[in-house]
């Protein structure tokens, strides 16, 4: 690994904890004891000025810090009336108005008091914050190392470490392991859920990546006529991973007021040459992630061979 890699590396980490950090004292911070958070709370708890850990945080969320605390402080208070509070106290106890908050709920949430009093109104609690899975460039995850490993089970439970073709689906290698995993198995997942259409409205609604992936699996099962998950447990974490790691659902691009899932054109490219491969020739090759360990993280991207071939199929150089 070069130098350059690995100063890179090493201030996307640093960068990766201030965020974690801000997640962590976000989940902890309680409104109804100190009052809501401002701008000024967060300086004295970050160790940069308020426009830097702005630039910071936009590399990992669509909010500003202090928006995604207004957003927690909102949710905050869903749970509360959900929980039986009333607007008014709940208001007071979130430093709201009562007209405020009621405002708030309908123009930012999309909700009102008797809807989250409904018993069929469920509260994602992962809509909160999460610390699942965080991108560091188009083609590179971090994710806890529990967290991976239980993703790792399930991708095997489902089987698609399985039908690998000449090599065992994980093999080690030094400071790591490569993850095989069967192209065709993968582009079968992910072809029933490219193309699929999410309203404006929907999408900006929805705070978090996972959050988005779940709407569109539950779509995708919709447009099925099921309306629900009728998948495994297992192979719905199959599934969110998949779609999380080979889909760019964080920056989705927004046409007549409709954003859609798609697969980055290097991506694809990929995937059809070696399907073009199999058609003419018999063989078959496995996509390989490269994964490594650090401290109590997991580093997984694209094998380099993958990445310079997104990079030739993409003529982009900026990775």
């Amino acid at each position: 690994m070069s130098a350059l890699v690995k100063s890179s590396l090493k201030l996307t980490m640093e960068k990766y904890d201030i965020i974690s950090h801000f997640m962590d004292f976000l989940k902890k911070y309680s409104v109804p004891e100190k009052g809501k958070m401002t701008k000024s709370i967060i300086s004295q708890n970050i160790p940069y000025s308020n426009r830097h850990f702005d630039r910071i945080f936009k590399d990992f969320s669509k909010y500003t810090p202090f928006e995604l605390a207004e957003i927690f402080r909102l949710l905050c208070c869903v749970e509360s009336i959900k929980r039986g509070n009333t607007l008014k106290n709940t208001a007071y106890d979130y430093d709201f108005t009562p007209e405020g908050l009621s405002n708030a709920l309908r123009s930012k949430m999309k909700i009102d008091v008797k809807r989250i009093r409904k018993q069929d109104f469920k509260f994602e609690k992962h809509l909160l914050i999460s610390n699942f899975m965080v991108r560091l460039d188009k083609y590179k995850y971090q994710m806890n190392k529990d967290e991976f490993m239980f993703l790792l089970e399930n991708l095997d439970g489902e089987g698609i470490l399985a039908e690998m073709s000449s090599q065992n689906p994980i093999s080690e290698i030094d400071k790591g392991f490569e993850l095989h995993l069967a192209y065709s198995k993968i582009y079968d997942i992910l072809e029933k859920y490219e193309g699929i259409d999410i309203n404006k409205n929907t999408y900006e609604n929805i705070d978090l990546q996972e959050a988005i992936v779940m709407h569109c699996i539950l779509l995708a099962n919709s447009q099925n006529g099921t309306n629900e998950f009728t998948v495994r447990t297992t192979e719905l974490f199959s599934t969110i991973f998949l779609i999380t790691f080979f889909f760019d659902v964080g920056s989705l691009k927004l046409e007549n007021q409709i954003y859609k899932l798609f697969l980055e054109h290097g991506i694809k490219e990929i995937f059809n040459a070696l399907k073009e491969i199999k058609t003419h020739t018999g063989e078959t090759f496995d996509i390989t992630l490269f994964c490594y360990s650090q401290c109590d993280k997991v580093i997984v991207q694209f094998h380099p061979v993958f990445k310079e071939s997104i990079i030739m199929f993409k003529g982009d150089t900026d990775i």
